[in-house]
């Protein structure tokens, strides 16, 4: 009887450590996983950061460059031109805004937690 109690405990013990390991297993997949879709979000955000540095570059050249080669016929040409650009610069300046909010909480404290949390596996 004694050598049937031990057989079942060691069963009970080994489908224990079966079912742990398999557990973290699970655990250690979803984790890649996140790590995984974190740094393609980075890399995506790179990316939109590379454009809009571009987009910026090719503003600034806008703005500092000399306007005396552009020649309007009217004043109300010269306005709409000045309304149009101060209208762009908006735009670009609130993606920017945007872009780097986005780009500061989420995707840097989600990477840095799923790196943390893969180092304790």
């Amino acid at each position: 009887m004694e050598i049937y109690s031990l057989s079942s405990q060691l069963h009970k013990f080994q489908s224990k450590k079966v079912n742990q390991t398999d557990g973290l297993e699970q655990d250690n997949i979803r984790l890649k996983e996140r790590l995984f879709n974190s740094e393609n979000q980075i890399e995506l955000m790179q990316h939109e950061i590379q454009g809009l540095k571009q987009s910026n570059k090719e503003l600034k050249s806008l703005l500092t460059r000399d306007d005396a080669e552009l020649r309007f016929l009217d004043h109300q040409a010269l306005e709409a031109y000045e309304r149009e650009e101060r209208a762009i610069y908006n735009d670009f300046r609130h993606k920017m805004i945007d872009l780097k909010e986005r780009y500061k909480g989420d995707s840097a404290e989600l990477c840095s937690s799923c790196m943390g949390e893969l180092f304790e596996i």
